[in-house]
Order: structure tokens, then C-alpha cells, then sequence
């Protein structure tokens, strides 16, 4: 079976917009005043303003809003003994004494405390354990080295009391030349003296080797004190030479005096060296 829910909607509208319409409801027409939630009801015939509004028989409470207007108030408990404890909370009831004193001497079966439990004194303790005060009072289990097991050289640092010293070297003819070092034995004596006389196989100089004098030297070569004695291989130009002016360039050369650096100008274009 299917069940149809069917919602009515009324007509709504504020108190200004139900006044300003004035309409006329139908008989059992449900009008709503939406600002004020006032409802009037239709008779076929009035319109809204002269129909009355619909008067519901409220409580006291509903204009007041009051809780003291309220009928069968609750009963509000004051005290947690008003309330029936199903959580099962610890009452004082329950608690023994020491809980809320705090004071040991309201524990039932207190222990029997040795004295050293209130003086934390150490002389109060009974069975102290004997406690070492040097190292001989304890068992050498880690072998540690003791002065008796040291060699006097452990605490003398002295060589002397080293046992199988070494021979130690005082002189280089103490060691083995191993390295094959050079010695002064193995030296000519010019290498100790620095004397030319002590080599050996020594050359035989010239003259000059010593004295530095270009006199001493043979077979000196002939050196020219005049230019003759020169070849003339680059083709200087010397007294007495003609040559066509016109085959020279003498373009920054001044013409105008016939004596230029001693070039002599000919009248007829041959160049002639002066002597003079």
C-alpha cells in the first residue's frame, strides 16, 4: 500500500501586504500573517479587515517565556546526592581515612620501617658492605698494570735504565756507506784546496790566457784604418764619380743653390762629386 503525503501551503503574506489586498477569503480559507504569525479565517462574504483574528488559548509561559509560568516543572538537583550515582564515583563514604588526612600513622598494616627509612642515615643500615678505600682492596680482574710489573725505566725515564741499548752511532766511520756518500779519501786535492796548481793534466795556456793584452795574441788580423783599404761592395759613391741626375729623385733637395752638402749641379744634367 503506498501512502501519499500531501502538503498544504496556506496563503501568506505580511499584515501591510494582507491590509493594502484586503481581499475576501473563501469560507474556511486559512489567511497567514507572516511578520506577526497571526491567522484569520474566510467567511465567503468579509474581507480581511473586518474579519477577526483567530485566537488560540496559550499558556502563560508562551507570552512571558518565564520558566516559573512553567506547570510540572522538573525537579533540578542542587547536590550530587540528588542524583543516583550509575557511573559508580568514589564517595568520601568510601575513601579510608589516610585518603583525606594524608597522615601515615592512619594506614592500617603500616609497615614495620627500618630506622634508615626515616634518618636516610648510611651508619643506620645494618650489613654495610665493606667499601674499598685503596686499589690493593679490590681484585685486579681487568689486569691492569701495576708499579711492580714496570720495567725502572717505566717511572725513571732514564735511558741508562733501558736493558739491550743500542750501539749508538758517535762517528760517520761508525756506519755503513751504504749510500756510497763521497769521503775526502776519495777526493783529488784540488777539491779540498781550490788551488789550480793541484789539478792535474792541466792545459797549457797562451800568453794572452793570463795578461788579456790583444799584443800577445798570434796571427792578429789587419785591421783598416782608412777607407780604402775597403772593398767597395755596396756602391758608396767617392770623388771624382758621374752619375745622370735625371735618374735620381731630389724632389725635397732645394735647386737653387748650386752647393748642396757638397753635390756639385752641372749645366747639363751630370751629377759631379766635389771634393771640395
Amino acid at each position: 500500500m503506498t501512502t501519499n503525503i500531501v502538503i498544504l501551503q496556506q496563503k501568506s503574506g505580511t499584515s501591510t501586504d494582507w491590509e493594502s489586498v484586503d481581499p475576501v477569503l473563501l469560507e474556511g480559507e486559512i489567511g497567514y500573517e507572516s511578520d506577526t504569525k497571526k491567522i484569520k479565517i474566510g467567511d465567503g462574504v468579509s474581507t480581511w479587515t473586518v474579519l477577526d483574528y483567530q485566537v488560540q488559548d496559550l499558556a502563560t509561559v508562551a507570552t512571558t517565556g518565564d520558566y516559573t509560568d512553567l506547570i510540572n516543572q522538573p525537579t533540578i538537583p542542587t547536590a550530587t546526592s540528588d542524583l543516583t550515582n550509575d557511573s559508580d564515583y568514589v564517595v568520601s563514604s568510601d575513601l579510608a581515612t589516610v585518603a583525606t588526612s594524608g597522615d601515615y600513622a592512619d594506614l592500617s598494616n603500616a609497615p614495620n620501617l627500618a630506622t634508615v627509612a626515616t634518618s636516610g642515615d648510611y651508619d643506620d643500615l645494618n650489613n654495610q658492605p665493606t667499601i674499598p678505600t685503596a686499589t690493593s682492596d679490590l681484585t685486579n680482574d681487568s689486569d691492569y698494570v701495576v708499579s711492580t710489573d714496570l720495567a725502572t725505566v717505566a717511572t725513571s725515564g732514564d735511558y741508562g735504565d733501558l736493558a739491550n741499548q743500542p750501539t749508538i752511532p758517535t762517528a760517520t766511520s761508525d756506519l755503513t756507506n751504504d749510500s756510497d756518500y763521497v769521503v775526502s779519501t776519495d777526493l783529488a786535492t784540488v777539491a779540498t784546496s781550490g788551488e789550480y796548481t793541484d789539478l792535474i793534466n792541466t792545459p797549457t795556456l797562451a800568453t794572452v790566457a793570463t795578461s788579456g793584452d790583444y799584443t800577445d795574441l798570434t796571427n792578429q788580423p789587419t785591421i783598416p784604418t782608412t777607407t780604402s783599404e775597403l772593398t767597395n761592395d755596396s756602391g758608396y759613391i767617392v770623388t771624382g764619380d758621374s752619375i745622370d741626375a735625371t735618374t735620381l729623385d731630389f724632389t725635397n733637395v732645394p735647386k737653387s743653390d748650386p752647393f748642396v752638402e757638397g753635390v756639385l749641379w752641372s749645366n747639363g744634367g751630370i751629377l759631379t762629386i766635389s771634393a771640395g
